[in-house]
C-alpha cells in the first residue's frame, strides 16, 4: 500500500510538472502571437485526489519573454566618447572639384544715378580754369572802379536754341551788393579794388545747388562741388559779377576804351575753376536791339583757351554807365543752339 501511495504521489508531481510547462509555453506563445492563442482550448487541469497525501509544489520561476519586434523602443546608442575620434575622410573626398570651363560673367554693377540734364544749366559750364600765376598780385593789373547805379535790365534770351528773357538785377547799397541773373546769384561787399565777392551760388527750382566762397581772411576761394581751392587774389570775380566790375574799370580808366587795350580779371566758375580771363577792346559798334539803338557800343572779348573753354563777348554802352546791354557765351565750333550756348540782347533797361 505505501508503495502505490508513492507511486501516486510521484505520478501527482508529473502531472504538476507537465502543467507547469504547459502553462510557460503558453505564455510565451500568448506574448509572441496574442491573437492566434485566443482560440487555443483552455490548459488541462489537473483534480488532486483527496486520498493523495499533500505535497509541496515547487513554485516555477518566471520565463521572462521575448519579442520579436521593438519598435516602440529606441534602438540603444552607444556611449558617447569625451572627445569624438578624427572622422575619416575617403582620399576621393579630398580632391577638389575641377573649375567650370565657363565662369558666368559678374552681375553688373549698378549704374549712377543720371545727372541732370544740360538744358537745366541756367548758364554755361565753367570755362577749362587757366593755371593762376604763383603771385596774382604781379601777374593781374590792380583798376580803380566806378561801379554802375543799381539797375533792373529784361534782356531777350537765347539758350540752347530756346528762346526767353532774362532779368538782370543790380542792387548795391552803401556796403554790399546783390546780383541776381539766369539763376545765379553774388553777394558780397566792396573793397579798392571795386566788387568784392562773398558767396556765389547757382540755384535750380529755387533752392542753391552749387557755391563758390571767397573767404577773404584765408586768402583762399573754395568750392561746394569741389575739394580743391584757389587763390583769392585782389579784384578776383564770381561767373556774374564780372559784367559789373568790367563795367566800372572801364568807366574809370578811359585809356582802356580805346581799341586794341586789354583788361585782365581773375573769375572763379561754379565747378572748381578759377583762372584769368583777359578782355580785349576789340572796337565800337553800332547795335540794334529790342531796347533801340545803342551807338559806339564797345566790344570786348574774352577768347577760348581750350576745346571746352568759352569764348566771351560783351558789349558795354557807355550811355548806360558802360552797362552790358549785349552777351554772348559759347564755345568755338560748336551750333549756336547747342545747350549751354547763351545769348542776350537787351530789351528794357525800365521793365
Amino acid at each position: 500500500m505505501l508503495a502505490g501511495a508513492l507511486w501516486v504521489a510521484v505520478a501527482g508531481l508529473h502531472a504538476v510538472a507537465l502543467w507547469s510547462a504547459a502553462e510557460a509555453t503558453h505564455r510565451v506563445a500568448s506574448a509572441e502571437h496574442p491573437i492566434a492563442t485566443r482560440s487555443r482550448a483552455p490548459a488541462m487541469q489537473v483534480v488532486a485526489n483527496p486520498l493523495l497525501v499533500a505535497v509541496p509544489v515547487p513554485v516555477p520561476l518566471p520565463v521572462p519573454t521575448r519579442t520579436m519586434a521593438q519598435t516602440s523602443i529606441a534602438p540603444h546608442s552607444p556611449a558617447q566618447p569625451r572627445h569624438p575620434p578624427e572622422a575619416h575622410v575617403p582620399a576621393a573626398a579630398l580632391q577638389t572639384d575641377p573649375a567650370p570651363a565657363f565662369l558666368p560673367p559678374p552681375a553688373p554693377s549698378p549704374s549712377p544715378a543720371p545727372s541732370p540734364p544740360a538744358a537745366a544749366d541756367p548758364m554755361p559750364a565753367d570755362a577749362v580754369p587757366a593755371r593762376l600765376p604763383s603771385t596774382t598780385a604781379e601777374a593781374v593789373p590792380r583798376y580803380p572802379t566806378q561801379l554802375p547805379p543799381p539797375l533792373h535790365w529784361r534782356f531777350q534770351m537765347r539758350r540752347g536754341g530756346r528762346d526767353g528773357t532774362a532779368d538782370l538785377r543790380w542792387s548795391p547799397t552803401a556796403d554790399s551788393y546783390r546780383i541776381d541773373l539766369l539763376g545765379w546769384t553774388s553777394t558780397g561787399a566792396f573793397d579798392i579794388d571795386g566788387i568784392a565777392p562773398e558767396r556765389h551760388t547757382e540755384s535750380r527750382r529755387g533752392r542753391e545747388w552749387r557755391a563758390v566762397n571767397f573767404q577773404r581772411e584765408q586768402g583762399r576761394i573754395t568750392f561746394s562741388g569741389s575739394q580743391g581751392d584757389a587763390p583769392l587774389g585782389p579784384g578776383a570775380q564770381d561767373r556774374v559779377s564780372w559784367m559789373l566790375q568790367l563795367a566800372g574799370v572801364l568807366a574809370a580808366n578811359s585809356g582802356l576804351r580805346e581799341p586794341g587795350s586789354e583788361v585782365s580779371l581773375v573769375v572763379a566758375g561754379i565747378r572748381g575753376s578759377a583762372g584769368v580771363w583777359r578782355f580785349t577792346n576789340l572796337r565800337a559798334e553800332d547795335l540794334d536791339l529790342p531796347a533801340g539803338r545803342v551807338a559806339a557800343a564797345l566790344h570786348l572779348r574774352r577768347e577760348s583757351e581750350g576745346p571746352y573753354d568759352l569764348q566771351v563777348d560783351v558789349w558795354l554802352d557807355p550811355a548806360r554807365h558802360f552797362g552790358p546791354v549785349r552777351l554772348l557765351m559759347q564755345r568755338p565750333g560748336v551750333a549756336t543752339d547747342a545747350p549751354g550756348q547763351v545769348e542776350l540782347w537787351l530789351a528794357s533797361d525800365a521793365p
